[in-house]
C-alpha cells in the first residue's frame, strides 16, 4: 500500500501524553488523520464512528503525570514527583487495559485493524497484548515507547499501516 496515495486513513489513539500526539501528527502524511483521545469513554464512543487503519494503545492515561525529556537518552521519561501508579488511569477511572477489554466487548468488531501498543509499562502492555490475541486481532505488536528512538516508531506506525 502506497502511504502517500490520495486515500484517506484512520488512526484511533488513546494516548494522554500530548508529546506523543504531537510527534505522531508531525510524521505522518496528510492523508493519515489521528483521532485522539484521553478519555476511554470517549474512545470506545468514536471507533464504531468509521473504518480504521490502525488503532494504537497507550496504557497509563493520567492527566496528573508529567513527563521530563531526558536529554543523554533522548526520550521524554516520567516525572516521580507526579507519576501515580503503573496502571494510571484516566478522569473515570479507565486506563489502556479497560479500552482494550471495552473494545473486545464491542458488536461488529473489525479484528483485521492492526493494534500498536505503544506503552513503556511493560505488565500493562502484555496484559493489552494478552487480550487483543485472546479475542483473535489478526496483527497486534507491543513496543515500549520509550525503548525506541522516533524514526523506528515511524517506521513500525508505518508498516502496521501497509
Amino acid at each position: 500500500m502506497n502511504l502517500l496515495k490520495s486515500n484517506i486513513q484512520n488512526i484511533l489513539l488513546i494516548e494522554n501524553d500530548e508529546c506523543r500526539v504531537n510527534w505522531l501528527a508531525s510524521v505522518l502524511p496528510f492523508n493519515i488523520n489521528v483521532h485522539h483521545f484521553s478519555i476511554v469513554k470517549e474512545f470506545i464512543e468514536e471507533y464504531p464512528k468509521r473504518k480504521w487503519d490502525l488503532i494504537i494503545f497507550d496504557c497509563d492515561l493520567d492527566p496528573g503525570n508529567k513527563y521530563i525529556f531526558n536529554d543523554d537518552l533522548g526520550i521524554f521519561l516520567p516525572d516521580a514527583n507526579t507519576w501515580i501508579d503503573c496502571l494510571d488511569r484516566d478522569s473515570n477511572g479507565h486506563n489502556g487495559v479497560d479500552a482494550v477489554e471495552l473494545l473486545c466487548g464491542l458488536k461488529d468488531l473489525d479484528k483485521n485493524v492492526p493494534c500498536l501498543i505503544w506503552s513503556a509499562n511493560p505488565d500493562g502492555s502484555k496484559e493489552m497484548k494478552d487480550i487483543l490475541i485472546k479475542n483473535k486481532f489478526v496483527k497486534v505488536a507491543r513496543k515500549s515507547y520509550g525503548h525506541y528512538e522516533p524514526d523506528e516508531f515511524k517506521d513500525i506506525i508505518f508498516n502496521m499501516l501497509t
